[in-house]
């Protein structure tokens, strides 16, 4: 019988221990972050979940940091998933640093369609450093992510698509640092004037790719009006400029630190 106790106190010892040595020790970047009663990953596209610390079971803090030291601009980008072990609330601390929150948490359960986390469920205040997620589990993953994420692929889809409905043509207008397609439309080729139209230059304005093409869709349609402006004027469109910041999850700049809706002068 003594033998059997300190073999359980042993055993104990050990799972304390264990336990001891996951909490408080940050998980880097592009590793799952497991709390016990979920488990973060960011091995999706559009993903930037920063360092994880495991604080207990069910609440774990996140480093929310820029792609390089070069960025100025406060658009602090997150994107991470919450993979369930049992159905918990998850508490997710967002620590920025010297940075202010900014974006109001969406969340989904697919990855595509997205809501408002509820106020209830926000502890802070928009330009604190540090903000505190509570975010419902049950037994599907569950996304949480600055703004909706549309991915290059997204944007592939919908060139294709808006090529085939208009007259416009796609091609390949070059690759990005990483290899990444850059795509253009280009419509009314023998107009004399040309409008140009960019569309993800900073990678978090998601707001502004739905405009973009809701914009685009406009004139590139087959209305009176539209078929007017593209007789005078020739449009050429680029979607996604920033195709790795997209999908690196950038605040702000490109593969080569450089913020493209700044560098309109220098052109360096």
């Amino acid at each position: 019988m003594h033998r059997i106790s300190r073999f359980i106190a042993l055993f104990a010892l050990a799972l304390l221990l264990v336990s001891c040595s996951t909490q408080g020790v940050p998980v880097e970047t592009g590793k799952p972050c497991e709390a016990g009663s979920f488990t973060v990953v960011d091995d999706f596209t559009g993903a930037r979940r920063g360092a994880c610390t495991v604080l207990s079971k069910n609440r774990v803090k996140l480093k929310i940091v820029p792609e390089d030291q070069r960025v100025r601009n406060p658009s602090p980008w997150y994107a991470f998933k919450l993979v369930p072990n049992d159905g918990i609330q998850a508490r997710v601390v967002l620590d920025y640093g010297s940075w202010k929150h900014r974006y109001w948490p969406k969340i989904s359960t697919d990855g595509k369609t997205w809501r408002l986390l509820d106020a209830n469920n926000i502890r802070g205040e928009p330009k604190d450093s540090s903000i505190e997620l509570l975010i419902p589990l049950d037994t599907v993953s569950v996304w949480v992510s600055a703004q909706e994420i549309l991915t290059p692929a997204d944007y592939k889809g919908w060139d294709a698509a808006t090529a085939k409905n208009t007259d416009a043509e796609l091609s390949v207008l070059g690759r990005s640092a990483a290899g990444r397609p850059i795509y253009l439309l280009d419509s009314g080729g023998n107009a004399g004037r040309v409008v140009l139209l960019t569309g993800r230059q900073h990678p978090p304005e998601v707001s502004g790719a739905y405009a973009f093409t809701r914009f685009t869709e406009v004139v590139l349609g087959d209305t009176p009006l539209a078929q007017q402006f593209r007789e005078q004027f020739r449009v050429l469109a680029i979607p996604l400029l920033n195709p790795d910041g997209v999908a690196l999850g950038h605040w702000r700049h490109n593969l080569g630190s450089i913020d493209l809706n700044r560098d309109w002068g220098p052109f360096t």
